[in-house]
Protein backbone atom coordinates (compact mmCIF):
# COMPACT_ATOMS: atom_id res chain seq x y z
CA UNK A 1 0.00 0.00 0.00
CA UNK A 2 1.39 3.41 -0.99
CA UNK A 3 1.23 5.85 1.91
CA UNK A 4 1.69 9.57 1.52
CA UNK A 5 4.70 11.08 3.20
CA UNK A 6 4.60 14.69 4.45
CA UNK A 7 7.83 15.53 2.63
CA UNK A 8 6.40 14.26 -0.64
CA UNK A 9 3.32 16.44 -0.23
CA UNK A 10 5.30 19.62 0.33
CA UNK A 11 8.23 18.99 -2.02
CA UNK A 12 6.86 20.55 -5.22
CA UNK A 13 5.46 23.58 -3.40
CA UNK A 14 8.70 24.02 -1.45
CA UNK A 15 10.89 23.79 -4.55
CA UNK A 16 8.70 26.31 -6.41
CA UNK A 17 8.66 28.70 -3.47
CA UNK A 18 12.42 28.38 -2.94
CA UNK A 19 13.21 28.97 -6.60
CA UNK A 20 10.82 31.92 -6.66
CA UNK A 21 12.50 33.45 -3.62
CA UNK A 22 15.98 32.92 -5.10
CA UNK A 23 14.98 34.48 -8.43
CA UNK A 24 13.32 37.39 -6.61
CA UNK A 25 16.47 38.07 -4.55
CA UNK A 26 18.72 37.93 -7.62
CA UNK A 27 16.29 40.09 -9.62
CA UNK A 28 15.97 42.63 -6.81
CA UNK A 29 19.74 42.95 -6.58
CA UNK A 30 20.03 43.23 -10.35
CA UNK A 31 17.30 45.79 -11.01
CA UNK A 32 14.09 43.74 -11.47
CA UNK A 33 14.09 42.88 -15.14
CA UNK A 34 10.69 42.01 -16.69
CA UNK A 35 11.79 38.43 -17.38
CA UNK A 36 12.70 38.00 -13.71
CA UNK A 37 9.33 39.35 -12.62
CA UNK A 38 7.62 36.93 -15.01
CA UNK A 39 9.68 34.05 -13.60
CA UNK A 40 8.79 35.00 -10.02
CA UNK A 41 5.08 35.21 -10.94
CA UNK A 42 5.24 31.83 -12.70
CA UNK A 43 6.94 30.19 -9.72
CA UNK A 44 4.39 31.76 -7.36
CA UNK A 45 1.58 30.28 -9.48
CA UNK A 46 3.28 26.86 -9.42
CA UNK A 47 3.63 27.10 -5.66
CA UNK A 48 -0.11 27.74 -5.26
CA UNK A 49 -0.93 24.95 -7.73
CA UNK A 50 1.19 22.43 -5.78
CA UNK A 51 0.21 23.58 -2.27
CA UNK A 52 -0.91 20.40 -0.44
CA UNK A 53 -3.74 21.97 1.56
CA UNK A 54 -5.25 23.87 -1.40
CA UNK A 55 -8.94 23.15 -1.84
CA UNK A 56 -9.31 21.39 1.50
CA UNK A 57 -12.89 22.55 1.97
CA UNK A 58 -14.98 19.43 1.34
CA UNK A 59 -14.46 16.27 3.36
CA UNK A 60 -14.84 12.73 2.11
CA UNK A 61 -17.72 12.20 4.55
CA UNK A 62 -19.64 15.23 3.25
CA UNK A 63 -18.95 14.26 -0.36
CA UNK A 64 -20.23 10.72 0.17
CA UNK A 65 -23.38 12.04 1.88
CA UNK A 66 -24.04 14.32 -1.09
CA UNK A 67 -23.31 11.48 -3.52
CA UNK A 68 -25.70 9.14 -1.72
CA UNK A 69 -28.51 11.62 -1.07
CA UNK A 70 -28.36 13.97 -4.07
CA UNK A 71 -26.49 11.87 -6.63
CA UNK A 72 -23.58 14.33 -6.83
CA UNK A 73 -20.44 13.12 -8.56
CA UNK A 74 -17.25 13.23 -6.47
CA UNK A 75 -13.79 13.94 -7.85
CA UNK A 76 -10.85 12.91 -5.67
CA UNK A 77 -7.74 14.92 -6.55
CA UNK A 78 -4.49 16.26 -5.12
CA UNK A 79 -2.54 19.47 -5.67
CA UNK A 80 0.23 19.26 -8.22
CA UNK A 81 -1.49 16.50 -10.21
CA UNK A 82 -1.40 17.34 -13.90
CA UNK A 83 -4.17 14.86 -14.73
CA UNK A 84 -6.42 16.45 -12.07
CA UNK A 85 -5.79 19.89 -13.54
CA UNK A 86 -6.51 18.61 -17.04
CA UNK A 87 -9.76 17.02 -15.87
CA UNK A 88 -10.87 20.25 -14.19
CA UNK A 89 -10.04 22.26 -17.31
CA UNK A 90 -11.63 19.85 -19.78
CA UNK A 91 -14.87 19.63 -17.81
CA UNK A 92 -15.48 23.21 -18.90
CA UNK A 93 -18.64 24.80 -17.56
CA UNK A 94 -19.67 21.69 -15.63
CA UNK A 95 -16.48 21.61 -13.52
CA UNK A 96 -18.37 23.05 -10.53
CA UNK A 97 -21.03 20.31 -10.53
CA UNK A 98 -19.03 17.51 -8.89
CA UNK A 99 -17.79 17.72 -5.33
CA UNK A 100 -13.97 18.06 -5.34
CA UNK A 101 -12.11 16.39 -2.45
CA UNK A 102 -8.38 16.89 -1.88
CA UNK A 103 -6.94 13.53 -0.78
CA UNK A 104 -3.93 15.23 0.83
CA UNK A 105 -6.23 17.19 3.11
CA UNK A 106 -8.48 14.28 4.15
CA UNK A 107 -7.14 10.89 5.26
CA UNK A 108 -10.55 9.23 4.75
CA UNK A 109 -10.55 10.42 1.14
CA UNK A 110 -7.05 9.05 0.61
CA UNK A 111 -8.14 5.72 2.11
CA UNK A 112 -11.16 5.59 -0.22
CA UNK A 113 -8.97 6.26 -3.26
CA UNK A 114 -6.52 3.54 -2.17
CA UNK A 115 -9.40 1.09 -1.70
CA UNK A 116 -10.68 1.85 -5.20
CA UNK A 117 -7.25 1.59 -6.83
CA UNK A 118 -5.58 -1.52 -5.47
CA UNK A 119 -3.81 0.31 -2.64
CA UNK A 120 -2.51 3.18 -4.77
CA UNK A 121 -3.42 6.85 -4.50
CA UNK A 122 -4.25 7.29 -8.18
CA UNK A 123 -5.98 10.55 -8.96
CA UNK A 124 -8.19 11.77 -10.35
CA UNK A 125 -10.61 9.15 -9.17
CA UNK A 126 -14.23 10.02 -9.94
CA UNK A 127 -17.16 8.52 -8.04
CA UNK A 128 -20.24 8.55 -10.26
CA UNK A 129 -23.41 6.58 -9.54
CA UNK A 130 -21.59 4.42 -7.00
CA UNK A 131 -18.79 3.46 -9.41
CA UNK A 132 -15.20 4.70 -9.03
CA UNK A 133 -13.46 5.63 -12.30
CA UNK A 134 -9.68 6.00 -12.22
CA UNK A 135 -8.23 8.75 -14.41
CA UNK A 136 -11.34 8.78 -16.60
CA UNK A 137 -11.74 10.40 -19.99
CA UNK A 138 -12.79 14.01 -19.24
CA UNK A 139 -15.19 14.02 -22.20
CA UNK A 140 -17.12 11.06 -20.79
CA UNK A 141 -17.37 12.65 -17.34
CA UNK A 142 -18.45 15.97 -18.89
CA UNK A 143 -21.21 14.23 -20.87
CA UNK A 144 -22.40 12.37 -17.76
CA UNK A 145 -22.51 15.61 -15.76
CA UNK A 146 -24.33 17.43 -18.57
CA UNK A 147 -26.92 14.63 -18.81
CA UNK A 148 -27.58 14.90 -15.08
CA UNK A 149 -28.27 18.62 -15.52
CA UNK A 150 -30.59 18.13 -18.47
CA UNK A 151 -28.29 18.63 -21.43
CA UNK A 152 -25.18 20.54 -22.48
CA UNK A 153 -24.69 24.06 -21.24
Amino acid sequence: MRMRRPLEQWLAAGISAGLGLAVAVVAFRGGLEPSALFTVALLAALTVWAWPKRGAGTSHRTAIQRHDSQGDAVVYWRPGCLYCSLLRTRLGRVRSRPVWVNIWADDDAAQFVRSANGGNEVVPTVLLDGVAYTNPDPAEIRVALEERAGGPH
